[in-house]
């Protein structure tokens, strides 16, 4: 099976606490993955919004140094900068994409934003999550108590990473600047690589319907998440892969087949106890497969996702 995941903070986890990223006690490992024939992986750097800019742009960069030191161990990870790179994952090989959780190294200064930015893009950073969950000096998250939408800084960053070629996405974003953003990009190069139907499991990180409709208008990307916070308000501690079905279903019956991919969230998130690691996916295909027809499952698992990439990396 091929699998494309939006989605996990392996990369944290293992700068963190230093362990490999070719074998490790975490969800996601090279090793553990070698049973997929074609698999992309976006890791995300993760960035507490609580830590100042300056702060937050130095533990970046020493992650970003770590990752490639990793890299250069395992011959088998394609780094992937540009289309041709995810064009020419073949079997046994492992397309990484690069990615930022959250932008707390931003600052009021917008010539330092871009420079930073730009510094970022040539790293390899090829999509970025504009916030976490609370306040940043330019956006804010779902749980900030400021809920403000697009400011005429935020503009000039998106702006800045429209022009540089970088992905926006849209998880933990409140709904004010959920809705700005799509309105000022008109939804260019803007995804969703982790959240789920907030009709499904009422909780501010999901999706509502409008905003779920609004995506699949754009022809992008929302990534089902394994987060069981996010999973199921009734019976959050018990949540399993059922929910994760039941997420996809809502997405479907809103005709979202080319719309509807993977964003794991493992090494970032709580999962249900049928859900442990990347070993779990082979059982989810599975599931998928009692219910949906092969070329539907292997949409939602890696096709659309691949199509969005090749679509919107330059």
């Amino acid at each position: 099976m091929n699998f494309f995941d939006l989605h996990c903070d392996t990369i944290y986890e293992c700068f963190t606490k230093k362990k490999e990223l070719k074998q490790n006690n975490f969800c996601v490992s090279i090793e553990n993955g070698k049973y997929f024939n074609k698999w992309v992986q976006c890791f995300a750097i993760w960035l507490n919004d609580t830590k100042l800019p300056d702060e937050s742009f130095n533990f970046a960069l020493n992650s970003i140094d770590f990752w490639n030191k990793e890299l250069k161990k395992n011959n088998n990870v394609v780094f992937c900068k540009k289309k041709s790179d995810i064009e020419s994952i073949t079997s046994g090989n492992i397309g990484a994409i690069l990615t930022i959780e959250g932008m707390s190294f931003l600052s009021r200064n917008p010539s330092l934003n871009f420079s930073i930015l730009k510094k970022l893009y040539k790293s390899g950073v090829r999509l970025m999550t504009l916030t976490w969950n609370g306040s940043g000096e330019v956006f804010d998250g779902v749980l900030s108590s400021n809920q403000r939408g697009l400011t005429v800084l935020g503009k000039c960053v998106i702006n800045n990473i429209l022009d540089l070629g970088i992905l926006i996405d849209l998880s933990h974003a409140n709904d004010f600047l959920f809705y700005d953003v799509i309105e000022y990009t008109k939804g260019r190069k803007v995804l969703v690589t982790h959240s789920n139907s907030r009709k499904v499991c009422n909780n501010v990180r999901n999706l509502t319907d409008q905003q779920f409709l609004l995506i699949k208008s754009f022809e992008s990307l929302v990534g089902v998440t394994f987060h069981k916070n996010f999973l199921s308000s009734e019976n959050r501690k018990n949540a399993n892969l059922n929910d994760v079905l039941r997420h996809v279903e809502h997405f479907l019956e809103l005709g979202g087949e080319k719309n509807i991919s993977i964003g794991s969230d493992f090494d970032g998130s709580s999962l249900p106890e049928d859900i442990t690691s990347i070993l779990s996916i082979e059982k989810i295909y599975e599931a998928f497969l009692k219910r949906y027809s092969e070329s539907l499952v292997n949409d939602i698992f890696f096709n659309n996702a691949y199509r969005f990439f090749l679509k919107n990396i330059q």
